[in-house]
């Protein structure tokens, strides 16, 4: 079965979530963009000013409001109607500039798909809760979509959750376990390249999360 077809299989429960009124800091909403996410862009660790990100899986936004307060080009991309509505309305609600907030949205659409005329080839991306929210055996496709909207010479930025010591994923997600040979095996076929993996330390992590959290960045080749 594609993954496209596997994919869709998400859609009733993720809207089912949004559309009976999921609440900042409920469930799997943090309530906020992650520190390690602020403190990458905004130190200029990895430059996003000018350049088109893509936020699959984006949430309420929060992830999109961070890019776009350093001055990318965000879009974030959700399968749930309900979600992106959401996001678009929280996005309209934060401190962002005016000329900030016409740099974010959020669409309804599949990341699987590809890009579109709408939403185009991106030079970053970024991922936290959508590798270890897709079924294991979907993995493969997630890294060679990542090849098809990202440039080369781009950058994914993926936020490793839930790490775990064993390679294997865990049976009972999502969301399912994750390691980094585990990103390594898809990206590096699908034409990444790693540049860092590093521990994110634990005063930068949502307290339910500490020690189970990696960011790796790889590149486009």
């Amino acid at each position: 079965m594609a993954a496209t077809d596997d994919w869709s299989e998400y859609h009733k429960r993720w809207e089912n979530i949004w559309s009976n009124g999921l609440e900042p800091n409920q469930l799997f909403d943090i309530g906020g963009a992650h520190p390690i996410l602020v403190q990458t862009l905004r130190t200029g660790d990895v430059n996003s000013t000018g350049r088109r990100a893509l936020v699959p899986g984006c949430g309420r936004g929060y992830d999109v409001e961070e890019f776009a307060r350093n001055g990318a080009v965000a879009v974030g991309l959700e399968i749930s109607a309900s979600a992106a509505r959401a996001a678009n309305d929280y996005i309209a609600t934060t401190s962002l500039s005016d000329s900030q907030k016409k740099l974010a949205t959020v669409v309804e659409g599949d990341f699987f798909a590809g890009p579109t005329d709408g939403v185009g080839q991106v030079a970053l991306g970024y991922d936290y809760t959508f590798f270890c929210a897709i079924r294991p055996d979907m993995r493969r496709q997630w890294a060679e979509t990542w090849a098809q909207w990202i440039e080369p010479g781009g950058e994914l930025l993926t936020m490793m959750f839930p790490c775990r010591e064993e390679v294997e994923p865990s049976a009972d997600g999502p969301p399912f376990s994750v390691h980094p040979d585990a990103y390594r095996a898809v990206l590096e076929p699908a034409g990444f390249e790693v540049v860092r993996i590093t521990d994110v330390p634990a005063e930068m992590s949502h307290k339910d999360r500490v020690g189970r959290e990696k960011i790796g960045i790889f590149r486009r080749k």
